[in-house]
């Protein structure tokens, strides 16, 4: 059967296993057997088999990647239309159970649609993935046991939006070999099994229980790597508490270890591989931080996309002062940003982000996406009082009636020293600009 040995040869690609040996006694070198067998491992996976089957018809709908599944070969001849292919593709899902497609009749405010909508053609990989639950349902007969995955419309809480949270550990391979340490260990059996054991306890214990607590959906918790979605409201917060514990000597690796996280705010609507991917790239954005003394990574990559498709962006590392990250409120930049939210929300007029913006956007001239910083005057101590004076008036401009604050100057100075923590000043207006989003929509409260 064609569609059959299809779905076969997609399956048998789908997982790529590379694996190594080295000869060793417990009398011999460890660290230099692990080295050898990382070599060896190497060379594998540069020469990596292809295993290559004639795909001939329309991809699949779903991933893009592989040939939607057909119940017969198309013609072997030299060209193949694209209306063969595409009417080959409809009579072959036309010809699905009626369980897998829509009900006959449906009310008029009845939305559903069937397991495999009318517009798809599957590959064999996604089709597996969709009906992997009824599968293991009728198997094992136990309804309950196999609940679908919640929609991101149930993540949201009402408030229409969603965040996706992206981490991954920094420098894992030099904690592998032993150079993070401080100072520098011997790697031997027992110090990486004990790295294996806390990064397993990380993943398995901490990990859950965290996402749990901030109301949470755990999609997979791999050693140092995580990716979760969570109400907009606690997304800020559980990257903080994720990044302490991933420091922390009991619940994660070692207190110098460093992580960077990637979140994203996306509406419930939006893509679903969209978001994924803008969360690799916050991601790899935080990854890419540098802070003025030098040290790298450890820092937060924060995205806003609308609905109707604006980006907001903006990085920032944990400390602000460039020091190990201990969460304490004089250093926490995440601290500050949600207290910044929450200013925006019980005190202050969204206005003043406009007022600074006229101000000081046209100082950045036509490359507004390049690395430049708001500067008035070349002494870095006068443009910072400068710039606190100007937040300061803004501040002041646009505080409500009702206001009680009266540390708006403190407030502006520590705005200016988030500026100088970011790339540069237009992900400092995007930053301002977030704030306003927050608002609208119930985000995170500190």
């Amino acid at each position: 059967d064609y569609m059959l040995d299809l779905h076969r040869k997609q399956v048998d690609n789908l997982l790529e296993v590379y694996w190594a040996t080295e000869p060793f006694a417990l009398t011999d070198d460890y660290n230099q057997a692990r080295k050898q067998v990382e070599k060896r491992l190497a060379a594998v996976k540069n020469a990596r088999p292809y295993h290559p089957y004639r795909q001939q018809g329309m991809v699949c709908t779903l991933c893009g990647e592989q040939q939607a599944l057909i119940s017969q070969c198309l013609p072997d001849q030299e060209w193949i239309t694209y209306a063969l292919m595409k009417e080959t593709l409809a009579l072959t899902w036309n010809k699905r159970h009626d369980q897998f497609k829509a009900p006959l009749e449906l009310d008029a405010d009845d939305q559903k649609v069937g397991r495999i909508k009318d517009n798809e053609g599957l590959c064999g990989i996604c089709l597996s993935k969709r009906l992997a639950r009824d599968y293991f349902k009728d198997k094992y007969q136990t309804p309950n046991a196999f609940a679908p995955f919640p929609s991101t419309q149930d993540i949201t809480g009402g408030s229409k939006y969603y965040a996706i949270l992206m981490m991954d550990g920094d420098d894992m391979g030099k904690w592998v070999s032993g150079q993070k340490k401080n100072p520098p260990v011997k790697v031997d059996m027992q110090y990486q099994q004990d790295l294996s054991k806390k990064m397993e306890e990380f993943a398995l214990t901490s990990v859950p229980k965290l996402v749990n607590e901030f109301e949470g959906k755990l999609i997979y918790a791999g050693g140092d790597d995580v990716l979760a979605f969570v109400p907009v409201r606690h997304a800020l917060n559980l990257a903080r508490s994720l990044r302490l514990a991933f420091s922390d000597p009991q619940k994660g690796l070692d207190p110098e270890a460093t992580a960077s996280i990637g979140v994203v705010v996306v509406h419930a609507k939006a893509p679903l591989a969209m978001a994924l991917e803008y969360a690799r790239q916050m991601e790899s954005k935080a990854k890419a931080y540098r802070h003025a003394n030098g040290r790298a990574k450890d820092a937060l990559g924060l995205a806003v996309i609308t609905h109707s498709g604006e980006i907001r962006e903006a990085i920032l590392p944990w400390a602000m002062d460039g020091q190990r990250y201990t969460g304490e409120k004089a250093q926490c930049s995440i601290g500050y940003l949600l207290a910044l939210f929450q200013l925006v929300e019980t005190d202050l007029s969204v206005s003043f982000i406009e007022h600074f913006a006229q101000a000081f956007l046209p100082l950045l001239g036509a490359d507004l996406k390049g690395q430049r910083k708001f500067k008035v005057l070349d002494e870095p101590e006068l443009n910072r009082k400068l710039l606190c004076s100007e937040m300061h008036r803004v501040l002041e401009r646009s505080k409500k009636e009702d206001s009680r604050r009266q540390d708006l100057a403190k407030q502006a100075q520590i705005m200016i020293q988030l500026h100088e923590l970011m790339p540069s000043g237009l992900q400092f207006i995007h930053l301002l600009e977030m704030a306003r989003f927050f608002k609208r929509t119930g985000g995170d409260k500190s």
